[in-house]
């Protein structure tokens, strides 16, 4: 995983796409281990908060180990130091978390992402060699939010594309953006989900938290192409809208090719949704084919 500064000046806005984890600027002076424990203090006073700032806290002190990972942050701008010295901002967060309780990071989903991005490109490097996209193993998208027209998508998909062993298709489906009280959804509202093995989606309960909801059809589709063709088929969600999420899908998986229905996502107004399909296309940074209602695609 690379570091970058991020150009957002959100402390809790951290963002990992692409392999990069980008986190915004926090400059160190005497008083920002006060400010940071009164935060904390605040948060823990609240039982029904959400532990933002302990979060922040508890995934910087994960990050700052050793010397050279402190030089690191500063070489990139992410720490400075405006009257602190190195030893004192080396020790800052572990200081802060010192007796501090985390319940459940606001981070969580941010690292399973970290993690399952990593898993999957291993396993292509590891199938693959070192240039294992370059062999020929690729990362296939289609976009699916479980309506007939989706379906379709991907049936063409599974019959047309010329799939190798190897290869991984990735089903992306896009929430509409929303307040969810609860499941594995208010974890990953910003980043997405981790990549989920469609085995563990088949799963009824594991959609359900996810707040999708699947057709038997679709999962049969893919279950039974997944078997034929030993092509591993994963699942990854998004919330919000879903022209951006299905670009941004593109680069942080990332995908060599995407495939969508031209309805779009069933969720939405059908006037929105047919404008979906020529955003991606127009915006997408990789080739995009556009299944129409009838038999045939239209290649971008």
């Amino acid at each position: 995983v690379k570091f970058k500064k991020a150009s957002v000046h959100n402390l809790l806005d951290i963002n990992f796409s692409n392999g990069i984890l980008e986190i915004p600027p926090l400059q160190v002076h005497q008083n920002t281990e006060t400010l940071f424990r009164n935060l904390i203090a605040l948060e823990t006073c609240s039982s029904d908060s959400v532990q933002h700032i302990t979060s922040y806290a508890v995934l910087m002190k994960s990050l700052i180990s050793t010397d050279k990972d402190l030089k690191l942050l500063q070489q990139r701008d992410i720490l400075t130091n405006y009257d602190a010295n190195d030893k004192e901002v080396a020790q800052l967060f572990e200081k802060i978390c010192e007796e501090v309780n985390l319940n459940e990071s606001y981070y969580d989903g941010l690292c399973e992402q970290c993690r399952s991005s990593e898993k999957l490109r291993g396993e292509i490097v590891e199938k693959g060699g070192e240039t294992g996209e370059m062999a020929g193993q690729r990362i296939v998208g289609v976009a699916v939010d479980f309506s007939p027209c989706s379906r379709k998508a991907l049936k063409w998909a599974v019959d047309n594309v010329n799939f190798r062993e190897g290869d991984h298709l990735v089903l992306v489906t896009v929430r509409p953006e929303g307040h969810y009280e609860k499941g594995e959804m208010q974890l990953w509202e910003v980043t997405g989900s981790p990549l989920i093995p469609l085995s563990e989606f088949c799963d009824p309960p594991v959609p359900k938290k996810y707040g999708v909801k699947t057709d038997p059809e679709t999962l049969d589709i893919a279950t039974t192409f997944a078997n034929q063709k030993k092509v591993t088929v994963v699942v990854k969600i998004y919330w919000g809208d879903p022209r951006e999420k299905l670009c941004e899908a593109i680069d942080n998986v990332p995908l060599s090719c995407l495939i969508v229905g031209n309805r779009g996502l069933g969720t939405i107004k059908r006037a929105i949704m047919g404008s979906v399909s020529n955003y991606v296309v127009s915006n997408g940074s990789c080739p995009v084919t556009v299944v129409k209602s009838g038999d045939h695609g239209n290649q971008n």
